[in-house]
């Protein structure tokens, strides 16, 4: 019988124009403990410093109580148990991150019940934007006392557009269970170290094999299961060549949301455990003791070993306000 994998994901955060990462974090660290909701499950996020890298828990509570289980007895008889919880307990899932503050790029402990990639960007989105509205309203403020002409909140809109996003950085094993993720595709890049002979007859996959950098931009209702195929394929012929560096699509996901997804230089899995043993790394206790346990120091030893992917592990921790220092009382 299979056991839950519990698989570590890559992912990079992009912040709207104007916008630092220490301001971010320092959003961040104001929403800590806080109810987050995402799914209708409640989330609650933690952050620390360790080695300089941000390091954190999403911890998402679930209101079920009950939970069956079962065993064959000794005549062969599949037997079912029911437990339930304590009217204080609730069931809980944890997923650990890490964030390279400097590249912006990290990781994330993900399973089938727990905070996803995309999940993480749903639980950040409205704390980014939270963020984002405070400066428009500072700068738009600015403006009308400096005597600028014009619409002033149209101008301090234009000055903190793009689009937030945490960017999926996937490896090339998960292309399959990437594009079922997106309803919609808009855009596929392909970026080669080399491009690869076209086939004797033309294929819709010959663009892309035939240029070491290919980029195709769909119409907004282009649905993915139509492209689908094609995009597997020819991840898989560059995958197979040694030579594929980047596929990026951009699209929709399927509660209708933004979804960008790049798969990255490796081909290996970050990291991956069964369930069980990433429950025993997990700390027993108080929600904090995540800092210094088995799961994160794992997690952090794949961020610095694939520095060429999630960036040289930073020297030190200058960045962080002082303001944010107060608040965790650093």
């Amino acid at each position: 019988m299979a056991a839950t994998n519990v698989k570590a994901f890559g992912f990079e955060i992009a912040l709207s124009n104007n916008i630092e990462f220490d301001e971010f974090y320092h959003e961040i660290v104001r929403k800590e403990d806080q109810e987050l909701k995402f799914r209708e499950h409640t989330n609650l996020i933690y952050t620390d410093i360790r080695d300089n890298y941000i390091i954190g828990a999403i911890i998402t509570l679930r209101d079920d109580k009950r939970s069956i289980s079962s065993f064959r007895d000794d005549e062969g008889n599949l037997i079912i148990s029911k437990a339930e919880l304590a009217a204080s307990e609730q069931t809980t899932e944890a997923s650990l991150f890490c964030i390279n503050p400097i590249s912006k790029k990290g990781l994330i402990y993900s399973y089938l019940t727990s905070t996803s990639v995309i999940g993480l960007y749903r639980i950040l989105f409205p704390v980014h934007n939270s963020l984002r509205s405070e400066k428009i309203k500072e700068k738009s403020k600015e403006l009308s006392e400096l005597g600028k002409k014009g619409n002033k909140l149209k101008q301090a809109k234009k000055e903190f557009n793009g689009r937030f996003e945490v960017i999926s950085i996937q490896s090339y094993s998960d292309i399959k269970r990437l594009v079922n993720e997106f309803s919609e595709i808009r855009e596929a890049e392909f970026k080669v170290t080399e491009s690869l002979a076209p086939s004797s007859m033309f294929t819709a996959l010959d663009p892309f094999i035939a240029n070491s950098s290919y980029k195709m931009r769909l119409s907004n209702d282009f649905a993915a299961n139509l492209i689908r195929g094609p995009l597997i394929t020819a991840t898989n012929l560059f995958s197979k060549a040694n030579n594929a560096r980047a596929l990026k699509l951009i699209g929709r996901g399927l509660d209708g949301e933004h979804l960008s997804m790049l798969l990255g230089e490796n081909k290996d899995e970050y990291l991956k455990l069964k369930y069980d043993r990433y429950v025993e790394l997990l700390p027993e206790g108080n929600v904090l003791d995540y800092k210094n346990c088995g799961a994160m120091t794992n997690l952090l030893k794949v961020a610095k070993e694939k520095d060429q992917i999630f960036g040289k592990q930073p020297q030190n921790s200058d960045w962080i306000l002082e303001c944010t220092k107060l608040l965790k009382g650093w």
